[in-house]
């Protein structure tokens, strides 16, 4: 379980999980419509996830061509749109205040 006395860890942990529960999704969404793409963004995921320890995966799920084409599929939403954006830029300012205070490493 994670510990709520570490703010920086859960945060870590939880652009861990994020990132792996996109490209899940982004490749299982793609099967459908882009089977060829989605089996290469497979291989990638395989590829990183088993090439070690976890640290650092979304750098590399998230870089699946499956991710692209399933969020500019749903960029077409401007609902969509409107949130990933907020959370991206919400997301993007939490990694930077944890450089920023000496709190990540990587």
């Amino acid at each position: 379980m994670l510990s709520l006395k570490n703010p920086q860890h859960s945060a870590y942990y939880f652009t861990e999980f994020f990132g792996m529960f996109v490209g899940i999704i982004a490749i299982w969404r793609c099967l459908k419509t882009h089977p060829e793409i989605a089996w290469l963004s497979l291989a990638v995921f395989l590829i990183s996830w088993g090439s070690g320890p976890a640290q650092g995966i979304h750098r590399y799920v998230l870089g699946a061509p499956a991710v692209f084409v399933t969020l500019s599929r749903w960029g077409q939403n401007p609902v969509f749109d409107h949130v990933w954006t907020i959370a991206c830029v919400l997301l993007m300012r939490l990694l930077v205040t944890l450089f920023a205070f000496n709190m990540w490493v990587a």
